[in-house]
């Protein structure tokens, strides 16, 4: 299966466990693959036989600055559900970095990779 990446996406979005961590945006950076057969847009070399990347980092943008999450977990969930709903896609590996994420006296990163499929 073929491939397209999207690394280093930099958002900010009020997520947290706690209040706190909800009450100021803090930086999310998130990478996606996404697995779908390429060949036709390669022989096309169309950008309607293909993914269009500035709409799968938009669609990334919107879940993560315009709602909150508790759990880094659930921002990757919406995020896969997402794409592999509006691109129809066969598979997608979503991880996402919260940087500075509070544990103990210091800060930081702190990441989940989930992996979803369509019809699952």
């Amino acid at each position: 299966m073929d491939k397209i990446g999207l690394t280093g996406m930099t958002f900010y979005g009020r997520h947290g466990a706690t209040q706190e961590e909800k009450a100021s945006p803090q930086e999310f950076i998130v990478d996606i693959e996404i697995l779908k057969d390429l060949q036709k847009s390669g022989n096309t070399d169309n950008l309607d036989d293909t993914i269009d990347y500035s709409k799968v980092y938009m669609v990334i943008k919107s879940i993560i600055e315009e709602t909150s999450f508790n759990l880094i977990e659930g921002i990757s969930d919406a995020i896969a559900t997402k794409i592999l709903d509006t691109f129809h896609v066969h598979k997608v590996i979503i991880k996402v970095t919260k940087s500075n994420a509070p544990m103990g006296d210091n800060h930081q990163n702190a990441w989940v990779e989930i992996t979803r499929e369509q019809g699952n």
